[in-house]
């Protein structure tokens, strides 16, 4: 079985993989999660075409949960774009907004 390769290196990074819900409830993309020592990196991707990434903190209003945290997101970005900068030394290496909207990722 291959695998597709971008997905081999999130999974070779730590990332575990889910199945992502369409409005529909179909299955239709993949949410990636990974713990850091800022909270979590996540990744949601419906296609090659189309991907969000982000990081959140740990804690969460719990009374009242479907409020964002605020964070800023990657934007509507490629899959392979938003998968090289979570990668990327840069990110590591960034505290605070750490996406620069793909300035130095090639997409």
């Amino acid at each position: 079985m291959s695998e597709h390769p971008l997905v081999a290196r999130l999974l070779a990074a730590g990332f575990s993989v889910h199945p992502q819900l369409d409005r529909h409830g179909y299955d239709t993309g993949l949410l990636f999660v990974r713990r850091s020592p800022r909270g979590f990196e996540v990744l949601s991707a419906w296609d090659d075409d189309y991907a969000l990434a982000t990081s959140l903190p740990e804690s969460r209003d719990w009374s009242n949960p479907f409020a964002s945290s605020g964070t800023e997101t990657t934007g509507e970005t490629t899959f392979a774009a938003a998968v090289e900068f979570l990668l990327s030394a840069k990110h590591a290496a960034v505290e605070g907004d750490w996406f620069d909207g793909g300035s130095d990722v090639q997409q």
